[in-house]
């Protein structure tokens, strides 16, 4: 007679073991691959999100109106140019807004770097509406003084406070601070980065502005520079 052939308990018992090891092993494999495709879609998305939010503010700020008030206030009289340029607020005059797309007309838009609750330091945006050049000018001016140490004439700024949904652009940020080009305060002399921009007769508006941040985690400072297309006051604009 011959002897019936199959598989022992042992074979059987490996058998599975290697099924086993190869389903696990397959399962490994698939979460792994899982969640790398779920951090491309977040880096892929976040890539899309900060190449939009770079566009707009490129867009924002070249599109500065080189906008100048009239005045006849006996506290603040003559012309004024209205922009504000200091190493962490970036006011001026727009067309481009984020909070106001359905309505057309001036914003004065502003660029701050502000405290977060944790410590770290945002850079937000903030728009407001012009109503009229008297309104637009005391939102932005506070009053005028002397210098102690130059005996110069120096404007002060009114305190504008970030409201609490202001837009954050860069959030949880080490440090922030911008910079402005400019133009040359002499004849012939190259233009050069300043961290406070002070407004002259021939040059209103510095020629550029560059922000510089530093991430966290990060010993390198990043920056993004932000040309400016105002070359002077349209006349136009200022006959309110």
């Amino acid at each position: 007679m011959r002897t019936a052939k199959g598989y022992t308990l042992l074979e059987l018992v490996i058998g599975m073991t290697l099924v086993s090891m190869l389903m696990l092993a397959l399962a490994v494999g698939i979460g792994v691959g899982s969640r790398a495709w779920q951090r491309g879609e977040v880096r892929l998305r976040q890539t899309h999100v900060e190449a939009e939010r770079t566009s707009f503010v490129l867009e924002q700020i070249a599109s500065m109106v080189p906008y100048q008030v009239q005045s006849n206030d006996p506290v603040l009289p003559g012309q004024w140019p209205i922009v504000e340029a200091n190493p962490f607020r970036f006011r001026f005059i727009s067309t481009q807004g984020s909070r106001y797309r359905d309505r057309s007309g001036l914003l004065l838009v502003e660029y701050a770097v502000v405290r977060s609750p944790a410590g770290m330091v945002d850079v937000a945006l903030d728009e407001t509406p012009v109503v009229d050049d008297a309104v637009l000018l005391h939102l932005l001016i506070d009053r005028v003084e002397l210098d102690p140490d130059t005996q110069k004439r120096r404007v002060v700024f009114r305190h504008s406070a970030i409201r609490p949904n202001a837009f954050r652009l860069l959030a949880g940020l080490r440090a922030a601070r911008f910079e402005y080009l400019d133009p040359g305060t002499k004849p012939g002399a190259p233009p050069e980065w300043v961290e406070e921009f002070d407004s002259r007769p021939a040059d209103p508006f510095p020629a550029a502005v560059r922000l510089r941040w530093l991430p966290p985690g990060q010993t390198a400072v990043e920056a993004q520079v932000f040309p400016l297309r105002a070359q002077g006051p349209p006349p136009e604009l200022n006959q309110q």
